[in-house]
């Protein structure tokens, strides 16, 4: 059954129950829940546009396909700045979409970005292939840093985002036509305005002081 849309003073949806002790039909009104959907294909085509990933055809298949590919800009940056450059997009496109019910299907796009961060710095290192990058610094691309007397590390790594399923009410489905099948109101999010790709700042670089907006009236500026 499709989603009823009630517009103006329509009936509502109303389902089936059984027959009553008088011999007439009983109905029950139905929950309608919307289950919102992200567009994977449009995030791709977003990422196309910023240098993230690359549109190709294979043979015998109809429509495209989408790998991830280097970032040139940023093989100059150190490699603690490059994770935080991926980061950035990981962690905007997860925060967006996270109540979606295709996760799954972001699980695609996660890893055309994971990707295009192991070639990035697979042209930084010199170690041809992605899978050079991956054996060096594993599967997250992660860097250590040690301090200078060798005690402590610190280490920063490619955002992971979670992608199991919570189950909220129902069945999950990654379409519109199991969620109308089964009562549900399927909508699918506009596309995620990505920021301007540009290239992120040194790590060593800070903020200037910013001034003290909830200060008293009769309290003094320390200088």
């Amino acid at each position: 059954m499709a989603p009823h849309v009630v517009t103006g003073r329509s009936s509502k949806p109303t389902g089936r129950i059984g027959m009553g002790n008088k011999g007439k039909l009983e109905t029950r009104r139905k929950k309608v829940r919307i289950r919102f959907y992200a567009p994977t294909k449009t995030i791709l085509e977003r990422l196309g546009t910023n240098g993230i990933v690359k549109a190709r055809t294979v043979k015998g298949k109809s429509g495209v396909e989408y790998r991830g590919t280097f970032r040139g800009n940023l093989i100059n940056l150190e490699h603690p700045d490059i994770l935080r450059y991926y980061n950035a997009i990981l962690r905007g496109i997860w925060n967006y979409y996270a109540f979606v019910q295709n996760k799954r299907a972001l699980g695609r796009v996660f890893w055309v970005i994971r990707k295009s961060c192991a070639l990035t710095l697979a042209r930084k290192y010199k170690l041809k292939t992605q899978r050079g990058a991956f054996e060096r610094f594993g599967k997250l691309l992660t860097y250590n840093a040690k301090s200078s007397d060798n005690k402590e590390t610190t280490s920063i790594s490619l955002y992971k985002p979670n992608l199991k399923k919570e189950r909220v009410g129902g069945g999950g489905g990654g379409g519109g036509g199991e969620a109308a099948r089964r009562g549900y109101a399927a909508a699918t999010l506009p596309c995620l305005a990505l920021p301007r790709l540009a290239a992120s700042p040194p790590c060593h670089e800070r903020l200037p002081p910013q001034p003290n907006r909830f200060r008293k009236p009769h309290e003094k500026v320390m200088e």
